[in-house]
């Protein structure tokens, strides 16, 4: 798991992006680099799971306590389909991502 979602909205003609929280929330290492179309999984509290990937990553300015950095999702996965809360997982190969093609 990389993180709990922290906010998920929409942005007309671009889709669907995923906020995540600071990085000292988050369960894998600072170091540890996320890619441009890696596979994610999206689990809601509820258990129900996405399979996606990330297809854009964002940085956005939310002040010094609120995270910045945020994941522009596929066009088909809209604001509603993400629960606030859901927890997002890398789909990775060992310590590799593994990457949408």
């Amino acid at each position: 798991m990389i993180a709990k979602t922290d906010a998920v909205f929409g942005i007309t003609g671009r889709g669907t992006i995923v906020c995540l929280p600071v990085e000292d929330e988050w369960s894998i290492s600072k170091d540890d680099a996320i890619h441009k179309r890696e596979r994610i999984r999206i689990v809601a509290p509820t258990g129900e799971t996405i399979a996606t990937y990330i297809k854009e990553i964002e940085f956005i300015n939310r002040g010094p306590d609120r995270g910045s950095l945020a994941f522009l999702l596929p066009r088909h996965i809209k604001p509603n389909d993400v629960v606030e809360g859901s927890e997002i997982r890398l789909a990775r190969n060992g310590s590799e991502p593994d990457v949408e093609p």
